[in-house]
């Protein structure tokens, strides 16, 4: 939940609550009852009132832009975001501290959203952040929210609230923080590397070596900069030294663990025994599913609450939203406890994203190459089909009764906001192409699962058509209109149906802030028929309508194969395009070089097939032993782009294959490391 208040700047030591018209009230009684006042006096008044008047139209002014906003989910962020950086500087100047420190801090916690979380049920949740600044009110990481409302004399609702009271809330605490620090002798002055110790203070982080990654984060923002999405955070000279302890890759091997991580390119960083089980799979369980989850916190407090002896939840890793960075918790072997279904957590693994499932923002393009890669490494250490069958969202887990979706709690992470269609696209080369199918048999049985061995779901007839959104081994998923639940698909032969090659799909292109609206009624803009919210870059199927719009712009109609409940959706012809170049059939095979070349560790292969048929597609070394098989199935004709991760790999020259009955073609590739 979003929320925006009157954007009242406190001014020096005033109160933030006095209204300018007792202000203004009490220099007209001033004025009016000075006798002996001198013309300079007088000259000096007339001065004062004008400027109190201009600061009122001024916060007139702003109050008139967030005013279409008032205790509701926030539209546009990009204004509400533009407004804080002047809120972080009187909170500064108000307490002395560093408002770059304000606007780093309220980045990590986040992304300048000030998020009231609504009460939380079930158990395992890590405890909720309010506001901008991420304040705390928990027996595990603190009572900042408490903290800094007794300091402004305030109640702790209304810095839950009050996005101006937040972050002076945030700012008094780094004050008194810093004071405290400095009584024991330690300096503190204008230079932000000074301020190290108070920013790991503020994480309420209890293990010093995470509230210290904690504090890098923060640094690092300030190191790199942001502009973007209605952020703007300046660039600076940090001396990044402060944090040479940071090295989560030298932790010594304790006992009972292991010494260094399943995948090579992650930090180990244990979870606490009590939140995992012990177990050998996948000797003891196959390992046959990957479930996506999102935090619902920052990278470090994340890690922190997998350590809370506590906490009864873990994951086996997590991924850092600013640049990909990886922490395996749990080894590969053992049970984390994270799915809310036991059996799903006895065969998967299960992956935790930093960031808020309602915030598009922290999935960013890092995060999901990341997240890509490590993917790509479990399935193909365990042989897990790379669809969307098996690599799943913690909302498409079952609770332990069947009553509901999202694990026991009712789960609805990574949202709607995450990108299935990129995230697929990196892991397979290919794009969530929405064909549309047609039933050639009299009646056809949809099937709970790709083979004939697999529960009859429901029928379908002649001459019915279908949007399909996955193949696999000759069976498509379909979308079948009028479920009641997200999973009201189910699996056909690709004996009994045709593929309409012709269908034209729409791209979403040009969304801010990275998200387009859903409707179901594209002539109204009542927000109760908004139904969903699609990422920039995804494609769906038309279906051929199309009306008028409020906004004045043309609406299309799509299938929207994975929004609960609703068979089609419409969005606006402001932010759509119709993508019907992208389903040209190749008119010949190709095997494209590989970009980038020479590469590390991975690398993009593209191919070209103009027909139904079997493909081939494996990596050999300089010896010519086959090293890894990327494609080995029946593909529909199309383009294909694959990634191929080289990180177990020693460096040398390589060589690629693609292979079908009627075409063979070998590329070298070069990998340095």
């Amino acid at each position: 939940m979003l929320i925006t208040e009157n954007f009242l700047l406190k001014n020096n030591k005033m109160e933030v609550n006095a209204m300018k018209v007792k202000r203004n009230h009490r220099l007209s009684t001033i004025f009016f009852s000075s006798v002996m006042i001198t013309r300079q006096k007088f000259i000096l008044l007339i001065f004062i009132a004008l400027s109190l008047l201009i600061f009122h139209i001024t916060l007139l002014a702003q109050q008139g832009i967030l005013a279409q906003y008032p205790q509701q989910e926030v539209d546009n962020i990009l204004v509400f975001r533009q407004s804080l950086p002047q809120v972080f500087q009187a909170a500064s100047r108000e307490f002395e501290v560093p408002f770059q420190l304000l606007e780093a801090i309220a980045f990590v916690e986040s992304r300048w959203v000030h998020r009231v979380p609504e009460e939380i049920k079930g158990e395992g949740h890590m405890p909720p952040s309010y506001g901008v600044m991420g304040l705390r009110d928990d027996d595990y990481f603190g009572h900042s929210l408490r903290e800094a409302a007794k300091l402004l004399g305030l109640p702790p609702e209304s810095l839950k609230q009050n996005f101006i009271h937040n972050i002076r809330g945030a700012a008094a605490l780094l004050k008194i923080y810093a004071d405290s620090l400095r009584k024991k002798g330690i300096v503190i002055t204008n230079k932000l590397e000074d301020w190290k110790e108070v920013v790991e203070k503020y994480s309420g982080i209890p293990q010093p070596n995470l509230a210290e990654l904690y504090a890098y984060d923060v640094f690092n923002v300030l190191k790199n900069g942001y502009e973007k999405d209605g952020i703007k955070i300046e660039k600076l000279d940090i001396d990044m030294s402060i944090f040479q302890k940071i090295n989560r890759k030298e932790i010594k091997k304790q006992e009972g663990f292991l010494n260094k991580p399943d995948y090579p390119p992650a930090h180990w960083v244990p979870a606490h025994p009590n939140n995992y089980g012990v177990s050998n799979r996948p000797s003891s369980y196959s390992i046959d599913r990957i479930v996506i989850h999102t935090g619902e916190g920052s990278y470090a407090a994340i890690i922190s609450w997998f350590q809370n002896p506590n906490a009864g939840v873990s994951a086996h890793y997590v991924i850092r939203s600013s640049d990909g960075d990886v922490t395996q918790m749990v080894e590969h072997k053992d049970i984390a406890y994270h799915a809310g279904n036991y059996n799903y957590n006895l065969h998967s693994i299960g992956i935790e994203l930093e960031g808020y499932a309602d915030d598009p923002s922290y999935f960013t393009q890092n995060l999901y190459s990341s997240l890509a890669n490590l993917i790509i490494f479990i399935c193909n250490q365990y042989g897990i089909p790379k669809n969307r069958v098996r690599i799943i969202g913690h909302n498409e887990v079952p609770s332990e009764d069947g009553s509901h979706w999202g694990g026991n709690s009712g789960h609805y992470d990574p949202g709607g906001y995450f990108n299935w269609d990129y995230l697929m696209r990196l892991i397979t080369g290919q794009a969530h192409t929405y064909q549309v199918v047609k039933v050639n048999a009299s009646l056809l049985n949809v099937r709970v699962g790709p083979g004939v061995n697999y529960p009859i779901l429901t029928t379908v007839s002649l001459n019915q058509k279908f949007v399909s959104y996955y193949s696999s081994s000759g069976w498509y998923l379909i979308f079948i209109p009028g479920g009641k639940s997200k999973h009201f698909d189910g699996w056909v032969s690709g004996s009994y149906i045709s593929i309409d090659y012709s269908s034209v799909q729409l791209k979403v292109i040009n969304v801010w802030p990275l998200t387009l609206r859903v409707r179901t009624d594209p002539t109204s803009s009542d927000p109760s028929n908004i139904i969903d919210k699609v990422c920039e870059d995804q494609r769906f199927v038309l279906t051929g309508n199309k009306k008028l719009g409020f906004d004045g712009y043309i609406w299309y109609e799509y299938y929207l194969p994975e929004i609960s409940g609703y068979p089609t959706g419409w969005s606006s012809g402001a932010y759509i395009t119709a993508v019907s170049e992208e389903n040209t059939i190749p008119k010949s095979y190709a095997l494209y070089q590989n970009y980038p070349n020479p590469f590390n560790p991975s690398t993009t292969i593209e191919f070209d097939i103009p027909e139904r048929t079997n493909v081939k597609l494996i990596i050999y070394d300089i010896l010519g032993r086959e090293v890894e098989t990327l494609i080995d199935k029946e593909l529909e004709p199309g383009k294909y782009k694959l990634n191929f991760n080289a990180t177990n790999l020693p460096s040398g020259v390589y060589f690629y294959t693609l292979r079908t009955p009627k075409f063979t073609k070998t590329n070298k590739m070069l990998l340095i490391k």
